[in-house]
């Protein structure tokens, strides 16, 4: 997992990667056969000079500048995104501790009716084995929702949007 992570780390950094792999054949070219590619490229850079040739340099030099732009304003996007998860997922834990609070004072007074129910024999089993599982299955969906990490939306119909769990999309 970690050199996979490593190596998509270095594919994020490709032109990097290109020079260093440049750099290392230049140095071997020159160490076995004496050719300088740097001293070659500076030749050429001379005779796009005499040539009249800067103007497509700078063009070059301003699309390159427009590039490096895009990149900041994608990055900028993508941490104003994370921002916005992190609050929304905030948000979501302070309701969700509202939502446990009275809930749970509820399935307390459930529980209550449940055992004077039980004492009285005012409900058949099967009625109050009914009771427990409903209670159960209630406190696991809350569970559920309390511990999500990340927002699953999914919108219900007449503009009705709900959080889900990953479970229940599948």
């Amino acid at each position: 997992m970690r050199g996979k992570k490593l190596i998509l780390n270095i594919l994020q950094h490709k032109v990097t990667l290109a020079t260093t792999v440049l750099v290392l054949f230049n140095v071997y070219l020159y160490s076995i056969i004496n050719i300088d590619l740097f001293q070659l490229l500076i030749a050429g850079l001379q005779k796009v000079e005499d040539s009249n040739a800067e103007d497509i340099f700078i063009g070059i030099v301003f699309v390159l500048i427009g590039f490096l732009i895009d990149k900041i304003r994608l990055w900028r996007k993508r941490v104003g995104k994370r921002k916005i998860e992190k609050a929304k997922l905030a948000t979501l834990r302070a309701t969700m501790t509202t939502v446990h609070d009275v809930v749970n004072n509820f399935l307390n007074s459930l529980l209550l009716f449940r055992l004077e129910a039980e004492n009285s024999a005012a409900m058949k089993d099967e009625s109050l084995k009914m009771l427990d599982d409903l209670t159960s299955e209630t406190a696991g969906k809350l569970k559920e929702i309390d511990d999500l990490e990340n927002i699953f939306e999914r919108d219900f119909g007449s503009g009705i949007t709900g959080i889900v769990t990953p479970a229940s999309q599948e």
